[in-house]
């Protein structure tokens, strides 16, 4: 295994240890409310597990992110995730990004709704025009939009990313992802990249 990977995997392993021992946000009442409500809707389909949350939300925490960015936050499920590491951290900020524009009014009432809105900052249109003002690096980087797009973003934001910055991305069965797999896989681009088998598969990459 890669030294980047080892390492996020052993602090990992620190901090999920801790996590099943002590208080999280992801215990809070109106949190577990606010998710259990949409997993009952019908975006939901097109979300993340449960499971992928509890690991975005514990790669957040371990590596301490500064500065989260999301591609595709739909509805919120996956934003209320971060979130909550976030609020466990007592510090950083989540930028998050939709498309859609009647979405990104419900991500913002779900985030509401959970009680962890004050750090995250919604920009609704596309991403490749809302992300261009990054005023700080990106520590972790949460891919979970279109497929297809996954790359360009990844290579329009590359110039932003911390030292050791990582790079989460759900797959999906439904669509295609040999470029971003073959780009992030390949030594030569800078990544270490691992494959978790959760949902269709979540890759992550450390730079």
């Amino acid at each position: 295994m890669h030294r980047p990977i080892a390492l996020l995997w052993a602090a990992l392993e620190v901090r999920l240890r801790a996590y099943r021992h002590v208080n999280c946000s992801l215990r809070d009442e109106g949190v577990r409310r606010a998710l259990d409500r949409l997993q009952g809707e019908p975006e939901f389909e097109s979300s993340i597990t449960p499971e992928v949350g509890e690991l975005i939300y514990m790669l957040t925490l371990t590596r301490r992110a500064a500065l989260i960015v999301e591609f595709g936050g739909l509805v919120g499920y996956s934003t209320i995730y971060l979130a909550s590491a976030l609020a466990d951290l007592g510090s950083g900020q989540l930028i998050t990004t939709e498309l859609d524009l009647g979405r990104a009014d419900r991500i913002r009432e779900n985030l509401a709704d959970a009680g962890v809105a004050q750090r995250v900052d919604v920009r609704p249109g596309d991403a490749m025009l809302t992300l261009q003002d990054l005023a700080a690096p990106i520590d972790l980087l949460f891919l979970d939009g279109l497929n297809d797009l996954y790359l360009p973003l990844l290579q329009a934001l590359e110039p932003h990313l911390e030292d050791h910055a990582v790079v989460v991305a759900d797959l999906s069965s439904k669509e295609p992802l040999s470029a971003y797999r073959a780009y992030v896989t390949d030594p030569l681009n800078g990544y270490a990249s691992v494959t978790v088998g959760l949902d269709d598969g979540v890759l992550v990459s450390v730079r």
